[in-house]
């Protein structure tokens, strides 16, 4: 629950631009991203692919969102939490 949107290394300051999040029941992968400074999600099998989302101040939250279509293999919709998913954070050297 300590993940940083930014930190410094070797003088260098780093920050927050996307991850790769797995849903809680492991079925799938969805990415959040920063596209022209604005906070954004994207998911193959939704309905909308690439949708406003406000999701870096979530990071260390335990904030269940959804896609609109995105449906498990029984039909559930997926979910995705940055406290329960497996997760590739991205920064990039600023």
């Amino acid at each position: 629950r300590n993940k940083p949107k930014s930190f410094f290394l070797k003088g260098a300051k780093y920050e927050l631009d996307s991850c790769i999040i797995r849903d809680i029941s492991q079925q799938h992968f969805c990415a959040t991203l920063t596209c022209e400074k604005k906070e954004m999600a994207y998911d193959g099998l939704s309905y909308h692919r690439l949708v406003p989302l406000i999701w870096k101040k979530y990071i260390n939250s335990d904030l269940e969102w959804e896609f609109e279509g995105s449906k498990d293999r029984d039909g559930k919709a997926l979910k995705w939490n940055f406290l329960h998913g497996y997760q590739m954070l991205n920064y990039y050297r600023v």
